[in-house]
């Protein structure tokens, strides 16, 4: 459990006390703005600022995790002709789920109802796609962020590294080339579905 001496302010810790379930989490990552800037916050700085893009987002989702005891981690996903996405995972009577947040609706959370990480990252699949409707995922990966320890959590500095860290990780690759060719493309309808009120111009 994270303390002041952590570097967490008492008011901080109140509002980490209070995120003690991922559905819970998940409101409150949905509710903040997003971040269309490119550096990656951490937690405590999420905290202070009020808002986040979807590294910082599985940054600050997997810091909540851990302070309640969950079996967290993060899922890193590869993409083509897009940017990349990441969540925090973790597992609930065996089951997996997700807590997220993306400039694309239909890429944040999931409920813990999946029998596997790989299963969990294909649900995924027709959600992730580009403002051209190219349907781009690729691979993925799961990483319990051990590596890291876990200073970073109130650090001031731009934690950009770690996720360049984890996208420079082998990804378990989930369609087979052969069968890119054959993905159809996805309609206007659900690009803007998914997008709903995110600015056109901060997506790819």
């Amino acid at each position: 459990m994270f303390t002041l001496k952590d570097g967490w302010t008492r008011e901080q810790i109140e509002v980490l006390d209070g995120l003690d379930t991922p559905a819970r989490i998940q409101a409150f990552v949905d509710g903040l703005p997003y971040n269309p800037e490119e550096n990656v916050k951490s937690p405590r700085a999420v905290l202070e600022v009020g808002n986040m893009h979807c590294v910082e987002g599985a940054f600050f989702a997997f810091a909540c995790l851990t302070h309640h005891g969950y079996n967290a981690g993060v899922m890193d996903f590869r993409a083509v002709n897009d940017e990349e996405h990441i969540l925090a995972v973790y597992r609930l009577h065996g089951r997996w789920g997700s807590i997220g947040k993306s400039k694309f609706l239909n890429l944040g959370g999931r409920e813990p109802v999946y029998h596997s990480e790989q299963e969990l990252a294909m649900s995924y699949f027709h959600s992730y796609f580009n403002a051209s409707g190219e349907r781009t995922f690729r691979g993925y990966l799961v990483d319990d962020m051990s590596r890291f320890g876990d200073g970073w959590f109130t650090s001031g500095d731009d934690l950009n590294w770690m996720s360049e860290e984890l996208g420079g990780l082998d990804h378990a690759i989930l369609i087979p080339e052969d069968l890119v060719l054959r993905l159809t493309p996805v309609g206007r309808r659900a690009i803007d579905a998914a997008l709903g009120d995110t600015p056109r111009e901060w997506v790819v």
